[in-house]
Order: C-alpha cells, then structure tokens, then sequence
C-alpha cells in the first residue's frame, strides 16, 4: 500500500515530497490520458496536450526568468501566460473541444461512442480545475500588483 501511494504522487502528482494533506491538483486527471488512448480517442487526446503544452511552455519560460532574477522579463511573460490561459484553457478547451467531444461527435460519427460519457464527464472536471487553477494566477498577480514581489501562495500558512 505504501508503495503504491508513493508511485500515485510520484506519477500523478510529480511530488513525492509533498505531504498526503497538501496535494493540489497539478495535473489532469490521471483517467483521462488512459481513457484516450485505450479506447482510441487520439485526435481529441492530441488536441487535449496541444492546448495545454502551449500555455505549459510559457509558464516554465516565465518561472525560469523569475528564478534568474530578470523581473520585467519575468512579469511581461507571466502577463503572456495568463492571457494564454485564459485563451486557450478557459475559452478554446470548453467552448471548442469540449462542444466539439459532447456535441459534434455524434452527429458525425452516427452513433455513440463507447465511454463516451466519462470522457466527457473527465474534461468537464479538467475544464473546473482550469477555472480553480486560473483563481490562484490571479491571486498570484494581484499579490504581485499590491507588493512588488511575486509570493508562491502554494505554501501552507500555520
């Protein structure tokens, strides 16, 4: 059992030294890339990563420059990277893949496919974890804008 909670944070989270009581959600869920690939959803499963690598990219660029000490850099691509989010993740994700998965796929296809559900019922979950996830990139820039310093809100305050 230990051994599996261990490989659950190591794989689905990507941090093994985080307590079992702080686990925020980094990822998508962990059934969603397993459901796309064994019941062949590739297309949508492509369109999936492409949304989200593109805003990833842009972040780690953002990060980097923080760690390096170049803070207009830094800021000007935190800047890109929510408009990014808000593009491609809180725009582009529901209203055109998410339709496109609930909606078009049916009626071009002609019939239902399986799990067709729960792949959905995933991507609406993923979708409110964009929305969550978009909530604390604001905090960060509203703290950002108030104090001069950008402050990692992840930390846990006692």
């Amino acid at each position: 059992m230990a051994v599996a909670l261990q490989f659950t944070k190591i794989w689905c989270f990507g941090q093994a030294h985080m307590p079992v009581t702080h686990w925020p959600p980094a990822r998508p869920p962990a059934c969603c890339p397993a459901l796309v690939y064994v019941r062949r959803y590739q297309r949508w499963g492509c369109l999936i990563m492409l949304l989200h690598d593109t805003t990833d990219v842009i972040m780690e660029v953002a990060k980097n420059l923080n760690y390096a000490g170049f803070d207009l850099a830094s800021t000007s691509v935190f800047v890109l990277f929510m408009l990014s989010w808000a593009a491609l993740r809180l725009t582009a994700f529901p209203f055109v893949l998410i339709r496109s998965t609930l909606f078009d796929s049916t009626r071009v296809l002609g019939y239902t496919p399986p799990y067709h559900g729960v792949l959905n019922a995933l991507l609406c979950v993923l979708c409110c974890f964009h929305v969550y996830w978009f909530g604390l990139i604001v905090r960060v820039a509203v703290n950002t804008v108030k104090q001069g310093k950008s402050k990692d809100i992840r930390e846990l305050e006692d």
